[in-house]
């Protein structure tokens, strides 16, 4: 897959965490690039209960075209 695509991990995991997990499944480094928690973009909703905080995967800093980019989340 690596010959014909670039593979960026976009996890919201913590990188310490993240990286053990990554090194695992990818021993031959196929993913080119990672992302992790503190790459997410925290965003705030005030509604009934008050303010709520949510973190959003930004896809712009994968620095690439949406209409190049796949994604695939659980």
């Amino acid at each position: 897959m690596a010959l014909h695509y670039e593979l960026v991990i976009f996890t919201a995991a913590d990188q310490q965490y993240a990286d053990m997990v990554l090194e695992e499944i990818d021993p031959q480094k196929i993913i080119s690039h990672r992302l992790y928690r503190q790459h997410m973009t925290v965003r705030q909703t005030v509604g009934m209960l008050g303010a709520v905080k949510h973190r959003v995967k930004n896809l712009v800093l994968v620095g690439r075209p949406m209409e190049s980019i796949i994604i695939v989340d659980n």
